[in-house]
């Protein structure tokens, strides 16, 4: 599907709202069904994709655990199979062997 590069993420309470590109954002938008309680929220994102992934990653390699906030272990790992789980799907919808 063709879209713009926003990133909608959906809740029952409401939805987060992302401008493209949602990798490298500096804003979001936090909508909810009375939309006079909406938020925008303005952030300063340093670098591009999964920088800040990569970076827990070389402290783990380190044996520097800072875990407030930074990634969970079990988050990593749930995000990871979320992606291994998408790639098997996607290759055999495509008719090839994961």
């Amino acid at each position: 599907m063709k879209s713009d590069g926003h990133l909608l993420i959906s809740g029952t309470n409401g939805y987060i709202m992302v401008p493209a590109p949602w990798w490298k954002t500096k804003e979001f938008e936090i909508c909810y069904e009375d939309y006079t309680q909406n938020e925008k929220v303005y952030t300063k994102f340093q670098g591009e994709g999964l920088r800040y992934e990569i970076s827990d990653f070389v402290s783990a390699i380190n044996g520097y655990r800072n875990e407030t906030f930074k990634l969970t272990d079990k988050e990593s790992i749930a995000m990871a199979g979320i992606i291994e789980r998408f790639l098997e799907w996607r290759n055999c919808d495509r008719g090839q062997i994961a």
